[in-house]
């Protein structure tokens, strides 16, 4: 027995013990996942790591590629389609989809049928247009590869250290814009600003923030504090895509209590919807980075934190000191008051 079997027999092993332990489904799910890893890697032929490092950012590009050129709608639901036909729908040379196919095909997004034709897997279906994984993909596609591809240069210029303010980051510079802040690259181009809003509003259908928080507790509270005083404040709102979540949960939270801060802009495109579930919350225009103006929420949802802290301003933590709230990160709980 060779010693690449050997190890695949004894990962496997590994594998059947932890489906079978007392293990907690979270922990067993990551211990599971990690000899998963270990399997494929044994099982592939030998080469370079470097190649796999290579290889994932091949998928990136493919599938931008296949997504912005309609591709993956081409490609019948049920049934092939030839690389032929596929060349002619796309208006592309057919051993240029074939490339960028095999990159797919290689990475299980797409299968090969034969020698020529193609089929859907339950992961390209995925991303037909307009579906939230096609949406926050775009997304992340169009807003990071500039800036990941230009960071050696931003740490060369600025030193290695994190930002220290809202402006001179990362992502600001690799669009060779750096004393603007994240948002306001963002917010520039009415189109830009809103791919970001459907990104973020897609990325609640995809992972909903409703489901880590449980707000049922607060019931009582609300009943018997100050009228005046509000229930929950979301920063950074955006479109509204968090507070309308939680409210179609949790309808005892009066609307009329609760605040979407943003620029002005944004929320002048909140009004415009029109949205019922919106209809009675306050909008207040405000600055993330200035001193919060409403005092005593009850909760503050800080909705762009986490897009703020990918951008490195550290600064923002500060404002997590200055509010009498329960402090929801992404719906999560950070830090009680």
């Amino acid at each position: 027995m060779s010693s690449t079997t050997e190890l695949l027999s004894d990962l496997i092993g590994k594998l059947s013990a932890l489906i079978e332990s007392p293990l907690k489904q979270s922990e067993m799910n990551e211990k599971i996942t990690q000899v998963a890893e270990r399997v494929i890697a044994a099982a592939r032929p030998d080469m370079p790591d470097w190649t796999t490092r290579v290889n994932g950012f091949g998928e990136f590009v493919a599938m931008k590629l296949f997504i912005d050129w309609n591709a993956f709608e081409a490609i019948p639901p049920s049934g092939t389609i030839s690389y032929e036909e596929l060349s002619k729908k796309l208006n592309a040379d057919k051993s240029l989809v074939q490339r960028i196919a095999w990159h797919l095909i290689a990475r299980g997004v797409l299968i090969q049928v034969g020698e020529e034709e193609l089929a859907h897997t339950e992961i390209s279906r995925r991303y037909l247009p307009g579906l939230p994984d096609t949406v926050v993909f775009s997304f992340w596609y169009e807003e990071t590869i500039v800036p990941s591809v230009k960071m050696p240069e931003y740490f060369a210029k600025y030193g290695r250290r994190e930002p220290h303010s809202e402006i001179r980051t990362p992502l600001a510079f690799g669009f060779g814009q750096p004393e603007m802040t994240p948002y306001e690259v963002y917010y520039q181009e009415p189109k830009r600003r809103d791919q970001f809003q459907k990104a973020m509003q897609m990325a609640q259908y995809a992972a909903p923030f409703t489901g880590s928080y449980d707000f049922t507790w607060i019931k009582e509270k609300i009943r018997n504090m100050d009228e005046q005083r509000a229930v929950l404040v979301d920063v950074g709102a955006g479109n509204g895509h968090v507070t309308k979540a939680i409210l179609q949960e949790n309808s005892f939270i009066p609307t009329e209590r609760v605040v979407l801060e943003d620029r002005e802009d944004v929320l002048n495109h909140v009004a415009a919807m029109n949205d019922p579930w919106l209809k009675d919350v306050k909008l207040q225009i405000h600055d993330f980075h200035t001193r919060q103006p409403i005092k005593r929420q009850y909760f503050i949802i800080l909705s762009k934190l986490t897009e703020t802290l990918t951008h490195g301003f550290s600064q923002t933590l500060w404002f997590i000191g200055y509010v009498d709230a329960y402090i929801i990160m992404a719906m999560r709980l950070v830090s009680t008051y």
